[in-house]
């Protein structure tokens, strides 16, 4: 219960959540952060079970970092991604879907990566832009009807990515209370906001 956007641009990749957790019909939670950085370049999105959601969040991060100490250098973009598609197959399977967003800096021509990472541990590299969880219909539909000719920049995708959520936010008993915006640039640090819920708070995010 919960709406996440993801989208790939020449310039980088945008991920943007809502901010509500439920149980059943009661909001548990309005303040949730649904996005969660595994590195300085990498994040996942949580849309399913937290407890599920945040184990396997912790599992990636401790084999990036066993990793880098080990070998000396990252896993690249393509490694992380096969990592955590086979972390859930490994485990039987996890409730929830992820968007994954990937990186490698530096004399490497990979550049930003975006994946789909289904409960079931398959993997689906996506060009140009993804929705997962229950508020999914109302923005995808945001996302179809978008120029994307027009969406070359991170901040125009920011835009794009904020209105999707707000729709969702909408329509979506599962989603609501605030916008969580994640940016990954292909080069520099990334960055992360987090926005309350109100029409004022959410036009600012879009505008920003």
């Amino acid at each position: 219960m919960t709406t996440t956007v993801g989208i790939k641009t020449p310039e980088g990749i945008v991920l943007a959540t809502d901010r509500r957790a439920t149980m059943g019909y009661y909001v548990a939670d309005k303040d949730v952060v649904k996005i969660e950085a595994l590195d300085d370049d990498s994040a996942i999105t949580i849309a399913g079970s937290v407890s599920q959601a945040q184990m396997y969040a912790h599992t990636l991060r401790l084999n990036l970092e066993y990793t880098k100490n080990r070998r000396g250098w990252p896993l690249s973009p393509h490694e992380l991604a096969k990592l955590a598609a086979y972390t859930v197959q490994r485990s039987g399977g996890i409730y929830g879907q992820f968007i994954l967003a990937t990186r490698s800096r530096g004399a490497s021509t990979e550049g930003t990566h975006l994946w789909d990472v289904g409960g079931d541990g398959s993997l689906i590299s996506k060009k140009d832009f993804t929705v997962t969880g229950s508020g999914t219909g109302p923005a995808i539909g945001v996302l179809e009807s978008t120029d994307w000719t027009k969406v070359q920049t991170l901040k125009a995708a920011v835009e794009v990515a904020s209105r999707a959520v707000k729709a969702s936010i909408q329509r979506d008993v599962g989603s609501g209370n605030g916008l969580v915006v994640y940016t990954l640039p292909n080069q520099g640090p990334y960055s992360m906001r987090v926005y309350t819920f109100s029409q004022e708070v959410v036009e600012e995010g879009v505008k920003a």
